[in-house]
């Protein structure tokens, strides 16, 4: 069998199709099992116990008829039936507690899980976070009615469940998809997000007003986390050498392509190179490409969630035409890449200052096309600063991953915080000057990239090839 043989990567018979698709679902139900409690929330608990007096109409004080439709009916009966009738006698900041307990949870195992799925395979990596997700989102309705902090604990396991998908897809990639692929995998598999940020709100919704009531939110999805398992832990290895649904000639394209048997073993018998994961100047290029995507509050994240659809999706025109662009040699990787993160920080700048200067009451229809550039120049980090981060480093792109992952974090709370101070200091201008900042870091994030980015493989972290003479003494010292 010839490797020129092998499948296209959208071809029925590609395996690393099948890949994409099990990675893409991993994402989306980890996303949804972290997201249904803040969406089912409304039904879970008691809305008119802890509501201000004040909207609490008695009976004497409804609306008539005629003016029903301007003013809404707030009563507990009318709550009820609108699928807000829940039981749990949790008050806003209590509920609020419970939203961020993921996070805490997050930022036990945040710094090392990506080294765990570099360590001991991807494969094991994300089945164990799924299981985590799985076990948390379960344990939710039992735990809910009985223990308000046994609650908090099961999301807090689901957050350390968490952090271990996204360096575990990436070292996926790495090791299954040559480097002329790995952008539009990317933007295959991270798709997952947003099919969970428009799937879950509609499931959500309708469980809540069925008859199997708020509990079956949780046990839906841990259901859908069990049925994905069974496929990842059957059609899923850590190396394609190892994959007994994979055709010769896929073998023979994949490990040509990616020699991820040999990073595995590099990786292994390799001093570990922390220092230059952590401040080589195309990592920290990655790094800070990375935290300026989240530097500013979620309320500014949320622009990319509810932007246009179709811009969301152009990442997957972007990467096809990156990949195809490089498969073919018109373009050098590393050039084609800067291109792309061009667009991408400067149309979310552009898109930020936007948001500041042109909406207005009286044009607030001018929203719309900023939203989309603003989705559109998202998407496009995913050939630049993204495939530069499943690039760089095979053997420990987990760990490259979990590091940036630490970025976004810090720029999560600095974000919060400068919000915080903000509304403490009651400035006026307060939008602005969040809005101002993100586009600040996007132009500076740009530099350092233009400067410092790559989009290949470093010395550091490459094969070395040992000569037979150190190989014997290793043989002796290991015997």
């Amino acid at each position: 069998m010839k490797e020129d043989d092998h499948p296209g990567l959208f071809s029925f018979r590609s395996h690393r199709l099948r890949i994409s698709f099990l990675l893409s679902i991993a994402f989306c139900v980890t996303v949804c099992m972290r997201v249904n409690m803040s969406l089912g929330v409304t039904c879970m608990v008691n809305a008119t116990a802890f509501a201000p007096k004040s909207i609490l109409l008695d009976n004497e004080s409804l609306p008539t008829r005629s003016s029903a439709s301007c003013h809404p009916i707030n009563d507990e009966k009318t709550a009820q039936i609108d699928g807000y009738g829940g039981t749990l006698l949790w008050s806003p900041s209590m509920t609020s507690i419970l939203l961020s307990a993921p996070f805490y949870g997050q930022l036990v195992t945040m710094t090392f899980a990506g080294y765990l799925a570099d360590r001991y395979g991807p494969k094991l990596a994300l089945m164990g976070s799924v299981v985590n997700c799985m076990i948390g989102t379960a344990m939710g309705p039992f735990l809910a009615v009985r223990s308000y902090w046994g609650f908090w604990c099961s999301r807090a396991l689901l957050g350390v469940g968490q952090t271990f998908v996204f360096p575990s897809c990436n070292s996926m990639a790495a090791k299954w998809f040559p480097p002329e692929e790995r952008a539009t995998i990317g933007a295959i598999y991270t798709s997952g997000v947003q099919v969970a940020a428009g799937f879950t709100s509609f499931f959500v919704a309708a469980l809540c007003t069925s008859p199997l009531g708020w509990p079956s939110i949780f046990y839906s999805f841990a259901l859908i986390g069990f049925i994905w398992l069974l496929f990842w832990k059957f059609f899923v290895t850590d190396l394609p050498s190892e994959n007994k649904w994979l055709s010769e000639s896929e073998q023979l394209y994949i490990e040509k392509s990616t020699n991820s048997k040999k990073n595995s073993q590099h990786f292994k018998e390799q001093v570990f190179p922390w220092r230059k994961i952590l401040l080589s100047r195309v990592t920290q290029a990655v790094y800070v490409s990375q935290f300026a995507a989240l530097s500013t509050d979620s309320q500014e994240r949320s622009l990319y969630d509810h932007s246009i659809p179709l811009a969301n999706h152009l990442k997957k025109p972007f990467a096809l035409i990156s990949d195809y662009l490089k498969r073919n040699g018109y373009f050098d990787p590393t050039s084609l890449g800067k291109v792309f993160q061009t667009f991408s920080c400067l149309g979310v700048a552009a898109s930020l200052l936007g948001m500041i200067y042109l909406p207005s009451c009286e044009n607030s229809w001018v929203v719309i096309p900023i939203l989309t550039l603003y989705g559109s120049a998202f998407s496009a980090s995913i050939p630049g600063s993204f495939a530069s981060l499943l690039t760089i480093a095979p053997p420990y792109t987990g760990t490259v991953s979990s590091i940036a992952m630490a970025y976004l974090t810090v720029a999560g709370i600095g974000a919060t915080q400068l919000v915080t101070i903000l509304e403490f200091l009651e400035w006026p201008n307060k939008w602005t000057i969040v809005f101002a900042t993100g586009a600040a870091l996007n132009v500076f994030s740009l530099m350092a990239f233009l400067l410092f980015g790559e989009i290949k493989i470093q010395e550091w972290a490459e094969l070395k090839e040992v000569d037979a003479e150190t190989a014997e003494l290793k043989g002796l010292v290991h015997s």
